[in-house]
């Protein structure tokens, strides 16, 4: 067998990118994976190119075990036995350059194994079709997975303020409101980490610079009036800390 996956999963907080997932692909056979943006994709294909590890479960490549092997044998697995090819060289060479964003547009929005081969009939030739043995369709985020992984992200931002003793609050409309804006049609979850940045650590980082916020304090992210976030800081949270508990 030249892979088998027994039972994977990559798990990030809360959050399963790749969950209990069961596959093996023969000598010889071809399969193509195919999805929305975010759905787990370059998670199950980093773990196969030996570029990250499952959080659970097992990946067999000609029998060995990738778990097994140490770093200079995983390396020579990546040069000997894998070929990868990455996103940003992904373009059909028969098609124009129009022709290569629409193919991506229409992907986009398959959703199960019979859209994804029309889709495929429609762009590709026989010869090629014909080696297809199997099709794995990854279903898009959902707005759930949207707010998991706000969380997830956010965890860096507290653990950044924990080292200055400031507590960082967000209500529940802005993290739904993070949620919404962060989740990309095309990109999926990409644009959040831009975002967080943007509205939530560049508006805290005001707040210390002017002086407004200080060790001990607690700043809370709220959505306003003009229905963009603001971070102000909570009086009542901080006033509640006791003097002695900071240095």
């Amino acid at each position: 067998m030249l892979l088998e996956l027994d039972h994977i999963s990559k798990i990030y907080g809360d959050l399963h990118a790749v969950d209990d997932l069961n596959l093996t692909v023969p000598e010889g056979e071809w399969l193509a994976i195919v999805g929305s943006s975010g759905s787990g994709k370059t998670t199950l294909m980093n773990m196969i190119g030996c570029m990250d590890t499952p959080s659970k479960g097992s990946v067999k490549l000609e029998g060995r075990k990738l778990e097994d092997l140490n770093a200079t044998q995983l390396a020579d697995v990546r040069k000997n036995l894998i070929g990868l090819v990455f996103q940003k060289f992904y373009l059909v060479p028969h098609l124009t350059a129009v022709e290569n964003v629409m193919v991506a547009q229409y992907y986009h929005s398959v959703v199960d194994e019979k859209q994804a081969m029309e889709a495929l009939r429609g762009q590709f030739k026989p010869e090629f079709l014909n080696r297809i043995d199997d099709i794995v369709v990854f279903s898009p985020l959902g707005f759930s997975d949207i707010e998991k992984i706000v969380d997830i992200q956010l965890k860096d931002v507290r653990e950044r303020l924990d080292r200055d003793r400031i507590k960082l609050e967000l209500t529940p409309e802005a993290v739904q409101s993070l949620a919404m804006d962060g989740l990309d049609p095309v990109y999926g979850a990409r644009p959040l980490k831009r975002l967080i940045q943007r509205q939530v650590v560049d508006n805290i980082a005001n707040l210390i610079i002017a002086g407004d916020v200080h060790e001990g304090d607690t700043v809370k992210v709220d959505v306003g009036a003009d229905d963009k976030l603001f971070a102000a800081r909570d009086a009542q949270a901080s006033e509640a800390v006791e003097p002695d508990s900071v240095e």
